[in-house]
Parts: C-alpha cells; structure tokens; sequence
C-alpha cells in the first residue's frame, strides 16, 4: 500500500520532527520538548504509478516545498524552495506508518534517502547515498502520522 495524500506530521524518530520556518531556509528535525508544536506537512501525489509526491507545508506560506537547491546530490541538504524536488514515498513498515523518502532523479549507481544529519550543530535533513542493492528495509525511515487538515 502507497501512502494516501494528506496532511501528516514528519518525524525522524519518536523524539525529532521534521520542520521549516520559511522560504530558502533548510528543514531542520528538532527535537521534542516542553511547549513544542508538531508542523504539519500536505503531502501530494503527483505520479500515482510511482507513488512520487511532492511534500508542501500545510501553512499558509509563500509558494514552498521540500527542495534540493542546485538539484539533486549526495549531501544536498533539503530547504523550503521553489521549484519542489519530486520524492519517492516508499513503504518500510506500513503498520507503524514508517516510510523511506528518496529524492527522484539524480546520480546512477547510488540510492540518495533523505536522513537526519548534523550542520552547524543542528539537525538538518540532507540527502546521504546508499548502495543501490540496500533493501528498503535497512534505510532510515520516517513516520508520517495524519492529521485531520
């Protein structure tokens, strides 16, 4: 099963999520804590055949979406932009919601996932290569929980 398009909450793990504050800033995976406040992502599918999607704040903001500025590379960290990168939404484990986000296009021979990664001492999600042959199961996944919109 693919996922639905919808408003969800990104989170890297049970203690980070995923979040932006705006235009051309980087999305950060910040921790949970006292006070903090879930963002809430639309998530919408644009080739249903290969379950790729675009993934937008559910704010009202300027026209942004999760983007690879300069396009797609090893290391590309994601930020709020325009055009939107297409991803990959993939299933790992559906019963706990639990799905791999891969950039579409890019190099041959290496599979690029989204992951959480440290940038000026803060947790910025990046896309890191992989080998091709990885089962999706051994790639680091996100859970996407929906949210009434």
């Amino acid at each position: 099963m693919t996922l639905s398009p919808g408003t969800y909450e990104i989170h890297s793990s049970k203690t980070h999520y995923a979040t932006g504050t705006g235009a051309e800033d980087f999305v950060r995976a910040l921790p949970h804590g006292a006070g903090s406040v879930n963002q809430t992502w639309r998530v919408v599918l644009v080739e249903e055949e290969d379950n790729v999607y675009n993934i937008l704040p559910s704010l009202p903001v300027p026209p942004v979406a999760f983007a690879i500025i300069g396009g797609v590379r090893a290391g590309g960290p994601i930020s709020l932009s325009m055009p939107p990168t297409q991803f990959y939404i993939t299933p790992k484990d559906e019963n706990k919601h639990i799905y791999v986000i891969t950039p579409k296009g890019g190099p041959i021979g290496v599979k690029l996932v989204v992951v959480v990664e440290e940038r000026d001492n803060v947790p910025t999600l990046v896309v890191d290569p992989f080998p091709i042959d990885r089962d999706v199961e051994d790639l680091p996944g996100w859970v996407f929980t929906e949210v009434d919109s």
